[in-house]
């Protein structure tokens, strides 16, 4: 899973989590860096005290410290679950899978289905859409802008009871 280039974080929800209020600066400290390696994973870490102690840095002071940090995890199946970072990840693949069928039902409708020769070649296909583009305004009959006003205040003045 590719991490997402940044994370909410709200210092008095962290802060308050009663988990975190009971743990050292120095357990803190830990909790952030698995907190991070956590995000990098789609919300889970595994439960393996060598891999924890290095993530943390605690080395060997690691088995010390684990009931402290662990009581902000929850654990299933061999695994650290970080239940927030896993919704957070949920919502953002809703979200970018909305905007992804969003645009693909917009290119359709701009395109006429002919995405996949945009993609292939978007550059030949605009200058081919832009000549014919130019073919349908020469085939139809062309106003003047000035035309168009002068229509517009006679029509106006008609209906106000007004002369031309």
């Amino acid at each position: 899973m590719h991490p997402l280039p940044w994370t909410k974080f709200s210092y008095d929800e962290f802060l308050d989590d009663p988990a975190v209020e009971r743990m050292t600066n120095e357990e803190v400290g830990a909790y952030i860096r698995l907190l991070r390696a956590a995000w990098k994973s789609g919300g889970t870490i595994p439960d393996d005290d060598e891999y924890l102690s290095s993530v943390t840095r605690m080395g060997p002071e690691w088995p010390g410290h684990r009931e402290a940090i662990a009581r902000a995890w929850a654990c299933d199946r061999g695994a650290w679950v970080q239940k927030r970072i896993v919704r957070e990840y949920a919502e953002y693949n809703a979200r970018k899978e909305m905007h992804a069928f969003n645009g693909s039902v917009g290119a359709a409708k701009r395109w006429g289905g002919h995405s996949q020769a945009i993609a292939n070649d978007g550059r030949s296909r605009l200058i081919n859409r832009k000549e014919e583009d130019s073919k349908t305004l020469e085939s139809e009959p062309a106003f003047s802008q000035k035309a168009q006003v002068n229509g517009l205040v006679k029509d106006l003045s008609l209906h106000l009871g007004g002369k031309s």
